[in-house]
């Protein structure tokens, strides 16, 4: 497990590798409030994140996302703790945004994302 706190500590993204097939493995998130001890993020174990930066005021953390059923699509995920908000971007283009609750199951259901990007 690798772990990212934000710069003013209250927060921490965890990666934890998922073992999946012949030795692939899928770095999966979640991102943890430490002072509420509750996780307040996590689209679930098929999506890859890395590239973690938080910004300075520790408000918001970027990243790169893959689904694991199609790796070669990168996606940047935008993470708003203020706001409990959440965007996916691909090739500059919003395709999502939204609460934490629903970015998460659109990310686990797939089919959303899916369509917004015509496909993978």
């Amino acid at each position: 497990m690798n772990s990212y706190p934000s710069p003013d500590g209250r927060f921490r993204i965890e990666i934890h590798p998922v073992p999946m097939r012949m030795s692939h493995e899928v770095d999966t998130l979640t991102l943890i409030d430490e002072q509420q001890a509750q996780t307040l993020f996590d689209p679930g174990s098929m999506w890859d994140a890395f590239g973690i930066e938080w910004s300075a005021d520790s408000q918001q953390a970027t990243m790169t996302w893959r689904h694991y059923s199609n790796g070669t699509r990168q996606f940047r995920g935008i993470l708003d703790v203020a706001r409990l908000y959440g965007e996916v971007w691909f090739e500059e283009k919003l395709i999502f945004s939204g609460p934490f609750a629903e970015l998460q199951l659109a990310m686990r259901e797939v089919k959303e994302i899916y369509k917004l990007t015509r496909g993978w």
